[in-house]
């Protein structure tokens, strides 16, 4: 069975992500990577274009939705 996924914070990485469905990441939509995120089943470093300079604040912003769901760890101070 799938793990459930927050759609609220699924909605909000589709926002964030840049939308240009390439499949670059693997998934053919950025709607399925955001899920794929939320499943633990990608890593955002998948999407290169999240880490061009353009794409910073998204990225962050991705960072902190995918730390909120302890998809990826907190920094550590």
């Amino acid at each position: 069975m799938a793990k459930k996924i927050n759609v609220n914070q699924r909605d909000k990485l589709v926002q964030l992500l840049p939308g240009y469905n390439c499949g670059i990441c693997g998934y053919a939509r950025c709607d399925e990577f955001a899920a794929s995120l939320l499943r633990k089943r990608s890593q955002l470093e998948k999407c290169r274009f999240m880490f061009q300079e353009l794409f910073d604040e998204n990225r962050e912003r991705a960072e902190a939705i995918l730390k909120e769901e302890k998809i990826i760890a907190p920094e550590e101070k």
